[in-house]
């Protein structure tokens, strides 16, 4: 064989070894374009199979009380909202009942759920310490001022309270943080009571939970004292005294007067930020927000049942009192108007508001360090 055959037959094979790897990577490439495809495509079509949300016992399972009808709980301990408005939503719906706040902070930290009921303050913090995969944003306020001034003894003013304990809790959630933040606002003196009680002052005594402080009113019931409770545990504990407390002060009102007549948002309904964010799931959470909203009505037509509904199909403690909890509500002291974010009401200003005075009370901590951008707010449209 010649040197010119054997050079064309070597030209040849590199052709042939070049035409393949083109060959080869042209397929490659479609492949990988396929799987783009496919994948936009089940983007596109996406839906939420399943989801949880979180919400500790009390007033803000009033709020999500048309969600109660038809569902059972489960082995685990979860209630799975009825197949009918499952259908409805596009989406099994299981809820989460918690006891506490420290519970509920350990909960959502730990298990991350789609959804949440949270004190306003919490809302911001989880937005604004949170990376934004793991950040949640603010759908609506679950929850207005709930909270009263309970004694047995004649109070009619904040000024009464100065040199008197005040037995408050959840001293970082909303509760413990509005008194403190109204109390400065008026220019009243308080502080943490430690051992002696300051003449020139309010002497808060923090609690954990409200129940912790009816546990420690009941001991003795004729001994003055005073007593921040929230509804409708204040009404609850009116009732089981027989009238010896009664409520005196409503935080919401002063709230209020004080404060350019700012209405108070005290928990709201919180979404995970790859929930909240994504256009797939955009009809899931206008149809939650939606059937929620029905419970309002629901409330002031017929609140014997409602409460009844929820405190059976939620197995619920906190509002195991339904007379106090109907008592309530016919009184307007049981504020669970579900109000979403939208551009055609005063949420997100309200909100807002509320996180400037926090801020503005030394306790920025409380909602991470500073006031949420719009980012925070879901259903915003302005």
């Amino acid at each position: 064989m010649t040197v010119k055959n054997i050079n064309k037959k070597g030209i040849f094979y590199v052709k042939v070894q070049v035409a393949l790897l083109l060959v080869f990577m042209l397929v490659f490439a479609s492949m990988l374009t396929a799987c783009g495809t496919k994948n936009t495509n089940e983007n596109t079509t996406a839906s939420l199979e399943s989801a949880t949300l979180i919400l500790p016992d009390g007033a803000p399972l009033l709020s999500i009380a048309s969600l109660a009808e038809g569902g059972n709980i489960n082995s685990s301990g979860i209630f799975q909202v009825g197949d009918a408005i499952s259908k409805e939503l596009g989406t099994k719906l299981g809820i989460q009942v918690v006891q506490d706040a420290d519970t509920l902070i350990a909960s959502i930290k730990k298990e991350q759920p789609e959804l949440a009921v949270v004190p306003i303050n919490l809302a911001a913090k989880l937005y604004n310490e949170n990376s934004a995969e793991n950040q949640y944003k603010l759908l609506g306020v679950s929850t207005w001022g709930l909270n009263e001034v309970v004694a047995n003894f004649d109070i009619s003013s904040l000024k009464d309270l100065v040199g008197k304990k005040l037995y408050s809790f959840a001293k970082a959630g909303t509760p413990g943080v509005a008194i403190r933040a109204l109390l400065k606002k008026e220019g009243i003196e308080y502080v943490d009571f430690k051992d002696v009680v300051s003449n020139s002052a309010v002497n808060i005594v923090d609690f954990t939970t409200a129940p912790d402080i009816v546990a420690e009113l009941s001991k003795n019931l004729d001994e003055p004292h005073i007593a921040l409770l929230p509804q409708p545990v204040a009404s609850a504990f009116a009732l089981k005294t027989q009238g010896k407390y009664s409520v005196k002060l409503d935080l919401q009102k002063l709230i209020s007067q004080a404060f350019d007549g700012l209405k108070y948002p005290q928990a709201g309904l919180i979404a995970r930020a790859d929930i909240a964010d994504n256009a797939n799931y955009s009809n899931f959470l206008n149809k939650l927000v939606a059937h929620i909203e029905k419970t309002t009505p629901s409330l002031k037509e017929n609140p014997e049942h409602v409460a009844k509904n929820v405190k059976e199909n939620f197995k619920s403690s906190a509002l195991a009192a339904t007379e106090a909890v109907v008592d309530a509500i016919k009184k307007g002291s049981l504020d669970v108007e579900f109000t979403p974010v939208t551009s055609k009401n005063d949420v997100k200003k309200d909100v807002k508001a509320f996180l400037q005075i926090i801020y503005d009370s030394g306790a920025s901590a409380l909602i991470g360090g500073k006031i949420p951008d719009d980012k925070f707010f879901v259903l915003d449209k302005g």
